[in-house]
């Protein structure tokens, strides 16, 4: 009976689910979908489990984890074997910097990609660990129920509603099914959305950036730190630059908050052209 009902369980979730997009006053909220639960046991019988992915201001989204965190700062480990160059060295061209630019946000978003599916899959099990729960609740409360009925009655009348107690648990665990399965299929909705979203998102931003003019200046760097990446990108030097003239911009557009300072695209290869002072 247990392991019927388990089987059954396979499919079953329950989820009330969230698209949010929080601006820097935590208060915008761009898009819900919602599971209502139903199932007259559940609000006893198990936690609320949802989906969240989460932006900053108009930023890509990304999906919380189980405890509703998210990361500030993915990183792209394998960038340079990937691309075949690392992203500090220096070019020649204002051309050739918005390419370099466009790799990086391209890799940037492959791995933000990942990381959702990661915390979807890890959210998913989440669900299935609370059903589980669910389903071992109702088969130990029809089990003592069953106790009861063999202690107290005959056996041809305990052998009938044992049955009985049983016939209604399967019935529960079949409702509890029926009334879930579709959280998975909502969980995967979520998901496919935020991959369409972010996947315009990238587009649209490539798209401006590449659409800059071919000229020096801090235009790529405003539209890096404008689109609000829960990754780091770094804009490399074109030709040669004195690394002072660098940090007047990092410092104008950051102001005084070191973790702004640290997250400027021209922060890392600032810090390259100190290096290379000493070398």
């Amino acid at each position: 009976m247990k392991s019927f009902a388990l089987a059954c369980l396979m499919a079953a979730t329950a989820v009330s689910i969230q698209l949010l997009q929080r601006t820097k006053t935590e208060t915008s909220s761009k898009k819900s979908y919602n599971y209502k639960d139903d199932h007259e046991d559940d609000e006893d019988s198990h936690d609320e489990v949802h989906i969240a992915a989460v932006a900053q201001d108009s930023g890509p989204l990304v999906i919380a984890d189980a405890d509703g965190k998210v990361p500030e700062d993915l990183q792209l480990c394998n960038f340079e074997e990937e691309y075949g160059y690392c992203p500090l060295d220096a070019v020649a061209t204002v051309e050739e910097q918005k390419l370099v630019v466009a790799d990086q946000i391209e890799a940037g978003f492959s791995v933000l990609e990942d990381y959702n599916e990661e915390r979807k899959e890890e959210i998913e099990k989440k669900v299935q660990d609370e059903k589980a729960k669910l389903v071992d609740e109702i088969l130990e409360e029809a089990a003592e129920e069953a106790a009861e009925i063999i202690e107290e009655k005959s056996k041809r009348r305990a052998a009938k509603e044992v049955a009985e107690v049983y016939e209604d648990a399967v019935k529960e665990v079949e409702e509890v099914c029926e009334h879930k399965t579709e959280g998975v299929a909502e969980i995967a909705e979520v998901k496919t959305q935020v991959d369409i979203a972010n996947e315009q998102i990238k587009e649209n931003l490539i798209e401006d950036l590449l659409n800059l003019p071919n000229r020096e200046g801090s235009d790529i760097n405003d539209v890096v730190v404008e689109a609000n990446l829960p990754f780091s990108v770094q804009t490399p030097s074109v030709g040669e630059e004195h690394p002072e003239e660098k940090l007047d911009r990092i410092v104008n557009r950051s102001g005084e908050s070191v973790k702004d300072i640290k997250k400027d695209p021209e922060f890392d290869s600032f810090l390259n052209g100190i290096l290379q002072q000493f070398t």
